[in-house]
Protein backbone atom coordinates (compact mmCIF):
# COMPACT_ATOMS: atom_id res chain seq x y z
CA UNK A 1 0.00 0.00 0.00
CA UNK A 2 2.83 2.34 0.94
CA UNK A 3 4.50 1.55 -2.39
CA UNK A 4 1.37 2.52 -4.36
CA UNK A 5 1.02 5.77 -2.42
CA UNK A 6 4.65 6.64 -3.16
CA UNK A 7 4.14 5.95 -6.87
CA UNK A 8 1.06 8.22 -6.95
CA UNK A 9 2.95 10.95 -5.08
CA UNK A 10 5.86 10.65 -7.52
CA UNK A 11 3.63 11.14 -10.56
CA UNK A 12 1.86 14.09 -8.98
CA UNK A 13 5.21 15.80 -8.43
CA UNK A 14 6.32 14.91 -11.95
CA UNK A 15 3.16 16.43 -13.47
CA UNK A 16 3.65 19.62 -11.43
CA UNK A 17 7.26 19.96 -12.60
CA UNK A 18 6.32 19.39 -16.25
CA UNK A 19 3.54 21.97 -15.99
CA UNK A 20 5.95 24.68 -14.89
CA UNK A 21 8.49 23.68 -17.55
CA UNK A 22 5.97 24.17 -20.36
CA UNK A 23 6.32 27.42 -22.41
CA UNK A 24 4.12 30.21 -21.14
CA UNK A 25 1.91 31.82 -23.81
CA UNK A 26 -0.42 33.95 -21.66
CA UNK A 27 -3.16 31.39 -22.08
CA UNK A 28 -2.68 31.19 -25.84
CA UNK A 29 -1.68 28.19 -27.91
CA UNK A 30 0.25 30.28 -30.43
CA UNK A 31 2.71 33.20 -30.34
CA UNK A 32 1.57 36.81 -29.98
CA UNK A 33 0.87 38.49 -33.32
CA UNK A 34 3.05 41.08 -35.01
CA UNK A 35 1.73 43.05 -38.00
CA UNK A 36 3.49 40.62 -40.35
CA UNK A 37 2.27 37.42 -38.70
CA UNK A 38 -1.25 38.80 -38.41
CA UNK A 39 -1.45 39.63 -42.12
CA UNK A 40 -0.03 36.23 -43.08
CA UNK A 41 -2.97 34.50 -41.30
CA UNK A 42 -5.62 36.38 -43.27
CA UNK A 43 -7.23 34.84 -46.33
CA UNK A 44 -5.50 35.62 -49.61
CA UNK A 45 -8.31 37.94 -50.70
CA UNK A 46 -8.23 39.85 -47.39
CA UNK A 47 -4.44 40.12 -47.59
CA UNK A 48 -4.73 41.64 -51.05
CA UNK A 49 -7.35 44.16 -49.90
CA UNK A 50 -5.39 45.13 -46.78
CA UNK A 51 -2.04 45.50 -48.55
CA UNK A 52 -3.56 47.41 -51.47
CA UNK A 53 -5.78 49.80 -49.49
CA UNK A 54 -3.94 49.69 -46.15
CA UNK A 55 -7.31 48.96 -44.56
CA UNK A 56 -9.84 46.17 -44.32
CA UNK A 57 -13.36 46.31 -42.85
CA UNK A 58 -15.95 43.67 -42.05
CA UNK A 59 -19.56 44.35 -41.06
CA UNK A 60 -21.67 41.79 -39.24
CA UNK A 61 -24.98 41.68 -37.40
CA UNK A 62 -26.78 39.71 -34.71
CA UNK A 63 -25.86 36.02 -34.80
CA UNK A 64 -22.38 36.63 -36.19
CA UNK A 65 -19.16 37.02 -34.22
CA UNK A 66 -15.88 38.87 -34.80
CA UNK A 67 -13.32 36.90 -36.80
CA UNK A 68 -10.37 39.28 -37.16
CA UNK A 69 -9.25 39.79 -33.53
CA UNK A 70 -5.42 39.62 -33.35
CA UNK A 71 -3.71 36.98 -31.23
CA UNK A 72 -2.60 38.94 -28.15
CA UNK A 73 -2.28 38.09 -24.47
CA UNK A 74 -5.60 39.79 -23.68
CA UNK A 75 -7.41 38.33 -26.70
CA UNK A 76 -9.58 36.17 -24.44
CA UNK A 77 -10.84 39.27 -22.61
CA UNK A 78 -11.88 40.84 -25.90
CA UNK A 79 -13.58 37.70 -27.16
CA UNK A 80 -15.42 37.19 -23.88
CA UNK A 81 -16.95 40.68 -24.12
CA UNK A 82 -18.05 40.40 -27.73
CA UNK A 83 -19.21 36.78 -27.79
CA UNK A 84 -21.54 37.46 -24.85
CA UNK A 85 -22.90 40.74 -26.18
CA UNK A 86 -26.37 40.81 -27.76
CA UNK A 87 -25.41 43.18 -30.57
CA UNK A 88 -27.42 44.36 -33.56
CA UNK A 89 -24.45 46.02 -35.24
CA UNK A 90 -20.85 44.84 -35.47
CA UNK A 91 -17.86 46.38 -37.25
CA UNK A 92 -14.22 45.25 -37.45
CA UNK A 93 -11.62 47.45 -39.13
CA UNK A 94 -7.89 47.01 -39.67
CA UNK A 95 -5.47 49.74 -40.73
CA UNK A 96 -1.77 49.54 -41.58
CA UNK A 97 0.50 52.49 -40.79
CA UNK A 98 4.19 52.56 -41.80
CA UNK A 99 6.38 53.80 -38.95
CA UNK A 100 7.93 57.14 -39.90
CA UNK A 101 9.17 58.19 -36.47
CA UNK A 102 10.51 55.78 -33.88
CA UNK A 103 8.65 55.99 -30.59
CA UNK A 104 9.20 54.35 -27.24
CA UNK A 105 6.32 52.30 -25.86
CA UNK A 106 5.82 54.97 -23.18
CA UNK A 107 5.47 57.65 -25.87
CA UNK A 108 2.91 55.55 -27.78
CA UNK A 109 0.99 54.83 -24.59
CA UNK A 110 0.81 58.49 -23.59
CA UNK A 111 -0.29 59.50 -27.09
CA UNK A 112 -3.25 57.17 -26.60
CA UNK A 113 -3.98 58.92 -23.29
CA UNK A 114 -3.99 62.41 -24.80
CA UNK A 115 -7.77 62.38 -24.73
CA UNK A 116 -8.14 66.14 -25.23
CA UNK A 117 -6.59 65.88 -28.72
CA UNK A 118 -9.72 64.02 -29.89
CA UNK A 119 -11.51 67.37 -29.86
CA UNK A 120 -12.14 68.56 -33.40
CA UNK A 121 -11.19 65.36 -35.25
CA UNK A 122 -13.25 64.81 -38.38
CA UNK A 123 -15.04 61.86 -39.95
CA UNK A 124 -16.88 61.32 -43.19
CA UNK A 125 -20.66 61.75 -42.79
CA UNK A 126 -22.38 59.58 -45.37
CA UNK A 127 -25.74 61.28 -44.85
CA UNK A 128 -24.20 64.71 -45.49
CA UNK A 129 -21.72 63.57 -48.10
CA UNK A 130 -18.85 65.51 -46.55
CA UNK A 131 -16.33 65.58 -43.72
CA UNK A 132 -17.72 66.65 -40.37
CA UNK A 133 -16.34 67.21 -36.86
CA UNK A 134 -16.83 64.10 -34.71
CA UNK A 135 -16.21 65.47 -31.21
CA UNK A 136 -16.82 69.09 -30.27
CA UNK A 137 -15.32 68.35 -26.89
CA UNK A 138 -13.42 65.54 -25.19
CA UNK A 139 -11.69 65.55 -21.83
CA UNK A 140 -10.65 63.39 -18.90
CA UNK A 141 -12.88 63.43 -15.78
CA UNK A 142 -13.08 61.72 -12.40
CA UNK A 143 -16.58 62.65 -11.21
CA UNK A 144 -19.28 61.33 -13.57
CA UNK A 145 -22.07 63.25 -11.81
CA UNK A 146 -20.29 66.59 -12.04
CA UNK A 147 -17.85 66.22 -14.96
CA UNK A 148 -15.02 68.71 -14.78
CA UNK A 149 -12.17 69.03 -17.25
CA UNK A 150 -8.90 67.59 -15.97
CA UNK A 151 -5.49 67.44 -17.69
CA UNK A 152 -4.78 64.42 -19.87
CA UNK A 153 -3.77 61.47 -17.62
CA UNK A 154 -0.16 61.22 -18.81
CA UNK A 155 2.02 58.69 -16.93
CA UNK A 156 5.73 58.24 -16.30
CA UNK A 157 5.56 54.44 -16.27
CA UNK A 158 3.22 52.17 -18.21
CA UNK A 159 0.84 50.23 -15.95
CA UNK A 160 -0.34 46.79 -17.01
CA UNK A 161 -3.93 48.01 -16.79
CA UNK A 162 -5.58 51.37 -16.14
CA UNK A 163 -9.15 52.69 -16.19
CA UNK A 164 -10.19 56.29 -16.80
CA UNK A 165 -13.45 58.11 -17.56
CA UNK A 166 -13.96 60.65 -20.32
CA UNK A 167 -16.61 63.21 -21.22
CA UNK A 168 -17.46 63.79 -24.88
CA UNK A 169 -19.72 66.08 -26.87
CA UNK A 170 -20.54 64.14 -30.01
CA UNK A 171 -21.98 65.83 -33.10
CA UNK A 172 -24.23 62.80 -33.70
CA UNK A 173 -24.93 61.32 -30.26
CA UNK A 174 -24.92 64.47 -28.10
CA UNK A 175 -23.14 64.42 -24.70
CA UNK A 176 -22.10 61.22 -22.98
CA UNK A 177 -19.55 59.71 -20.60
CA UNK A 178 -17.45 56.63 -21.32
CA UNK A 179 -15.11 54.37 -19.44
CA UNK A 180 -11.79 53.66 -21.14
CA UNK A 181 -9.72 50.68 -20.04
CA UNK A 182 -6.06 50.60 -21.14
CA UNK A 183 -4.12 47.34 -21.29
CA UNK A 184 -0.43 47.01 -22.13
CA UNK A 185 1.67 43.91 -22.63
CA UNK A 186 5.16 43.83 -24.11
CA UNK A 187 4.65 46.36 -26.90
CA UNK A 188 0.97 45.61 -27.55
CA UNK A 189 -1.61 48.26 -26.65
CA UNK A 190 -5.31 47.71 -25.96
CA UNK A 191 -8.14 50.18 -25.34
CA UNK A 192 -11.72 49.28 -24.37
CA UNK A 193 -14.46 51.92 -24.54
CA UNK A 194 -17.88 51.46 -22.88
CA UNK A 195 -20.57 54.13 -22.73
CA UNK A 196 -21.71 54.83 -19.16
CA UNK A 197 -24.54 57.15 -20.20
CA UNK A 198 -27.03 56.91 -23.09
CA UNK A 199 -26.18 57.86 -26.65
CA UNK A 200 -28.94 60.12 -27.93
CA UNK A 201 -30.04 60.69 -31.52
CA UNK A 202 -32.74 63.21 -32.37
CA UNK A 203 -33.83 63.33 -28.68
CA UNK A 204 -34.15 59.53 -28.54
CA UNK A 205 -31.97 57.29 -26.32
CA UNK A 206 -30.64 55.25 -29.21
CA UNK A 207 -28.05 53.29 -27.19
CA UNK A 208 -28.54 52.54 -23.50
CA UNK A 209 -25.64 52.66 -21.00
CA UNK A 210 -23.05 49.90 -21.52
CA UNK A 211 -24.65 48.88 -24.82
CA UNK A 212 -21.84 50.18 -27.01
CA UNK A 213 -18.55 48.28 -26.75
CA UNK A 214 -15.55 49.45 -28.71
CA UNK A 215 -11.99 48.13 -28.55
CA UNK A 216 -8.71 49.03 -30.21
CA UNK A 217 -5.61 46.82 -30.41
CA UNK A 218 -2.32 48.19 -31.72
CA UNK A 219 0.49 45.87 -32.80
CA UNK A 220 3.92 47.04 -33.89
CA UNK A 221 7.16 45.83 -35.39
CA UNK A 222 10.18 47.63 -36.85
CA UNK A 223 8.31 48.94 -39.90
CA UNK A 224 4.55 49.10 -39.24
CA UNK A 225 1.78 49.68 -36.76
CA UNK A 226 -1.33 47.54 -37.16
CA UNK A 227 -4.43 49.28 -35.82
CA UNK A 228 -7.37 46.92 -35.19
CA UNK A 229 -10.76 48.22 -34.10
CA UNK A 230 -13.98 46.46 -33.19
CA UNK A 231 -17.32 47.95 -32.21
CA UNK A 232 -20.61 46.28 -31.31
CA UNK A 233 -23.82 48.11 -30.49
CA UNK A 234 -27.05 46.87 -28.98
CA UNK A 235 -29.82 49.13 -30.24
CA UNK A 236 -33.07 48.99 -32.18
CA UNK A 237 -33.45 49.31 -35.92
CA UNK A 238 -34.99 52.78 -35.97
CA UNK A 239 -36.82 53.23 -39.28
CA UNK A 240 -34.61 50.54 -40.81
CA UNK A 241 -31.45 52.63 -40.36
CA UNK A 242 -29.18 49.84 -39.04
CA UNK A 243 -27.13 49.92 -42.25
CA UNK A 244 -26.33 53.60 -41.82
CA UNK A 245 -25.33 52.96 -38.19
CA UNK A 246 -22.77 50.42 -39.42
CA UNK A 247 -21.18 52.95 -41.76
CA UNK A 248 -21.23 55.58 -39.02
CA UNK A 249 -19.17 53.39 -36.70
CA UNK A 250 -16.76 52.46 -39.51
CA UNK A 251 -16.15 56.16 -40.20
CA UNK A 252 -15.59 56.66 -36.47
CA UNK A 253 -12.86 54.04 -36.52
CA UNK A 254 -11.35 55.71 -39.56
CA UNK A 255 -11.35 59.02 -37.67
CA UNK A 256 -9.73 57.41 -34.62
CA UNK A 257 -7.08 55.84 -36.83
CA UNK A 258 -6.41 59.21 -38.49
CA UNK A 259 -6.11 60.74 -35.02
CA UNK A 260 -3.58 58.07 -34.03
CA UNK A 261 -1.65 58.54 -37.28
CA UNK A 262 -1.50 62.32 -36.86
CA UNK A 263 -0.27 62.15 -33.28
CA UNK A 264 2.16 59.24 -33.68
CA UNK A 265 3.80 60.80 -36.76
CA UNK A 266 3.93 64.36 -35.45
Amino acid sequence: MRFVENIILFFKKLISILFFLLPFHNGLSQPIDTPGSYISKLSKSNQEILLKNRELTRFYQNGDAPTLIPTVSFQEKIERVYHQFNHQIGVESIFILPIEKTRTDLEVYNILRQISTLKGIQYYSKSRGRMRILFNETFYIKDTKHPRRLPDPIVGKIPTESIIKIYQEDTTFDKYISEVRYIYDNGVFGLYFTNLTPLEYMFIDLVDPQKMKMSIVILQDQTNYLFYGICEVETFNLFGLAGSYEKNFYHRFKALFNWFEMNISG
